[in-house]
């Protein structure tokens, strides 16, 4: 259970899919915000200042990298964790397609696959969640 609302930005155009998300994570006592346009993430984000952000990579109007881009380039969010959420069968670290200097302190980010369950996919992001609080 989280201590002290640790605040998760949601950003995921799949209403069912963020619905779950939300809901699981607002039983483990995290405070949630869900959005389901990229642009909408990017100002999220700037208002919210969350912990952590859960971003689909295929959103209606601008992709989650850049999405991911645009955090990471604003000093005020550049070091908020980012957990991709997506479809794809391949794993990619969003640090990859950043230059150097632009990658964060705590720049936890790992694409979750639909490889696994999704009670397991949850308990993975909130284990790289704590780990990110632990780092801040």
């Amino acid at each position: 259970m989280a201590d002290l609302k640790s605040k998760i930005l949601i950003v995921e155009d799949d209403l069912d899919v963020a619905e779950m998300l939300n809901a699981y994570f607002r039983v483990q006592g995290y405070e949630v915000f869900t959005v389901n346009w990229g642009e909408d993430g990017v100002r999220a984000a700037q208002t919210v200042l969350p912990d952590l952000m859960i971003l689909d990579i295929r959103l209606p109007d601008i992709d989650g990298y850049e999405v991911a881009r645009r955090v990471r380039t604003d000093r005020r969010t550049n070091e908020i964790p980012i957990i991709f959420l997506t479809e794809k069968r391949e794993r990619i670290e969003i640090d990859q397609h950043l230059p150097r200097e632009r990658q964060p302190r705590a720049g936890l980010a790992l694409e979750q696959d639909f490889d696994f369950g999704f009670d397991q996919r949850l308990h993975r992001t909130e284990a790289i969640l704590q780990r990110a609080l632990c780092m801040g």
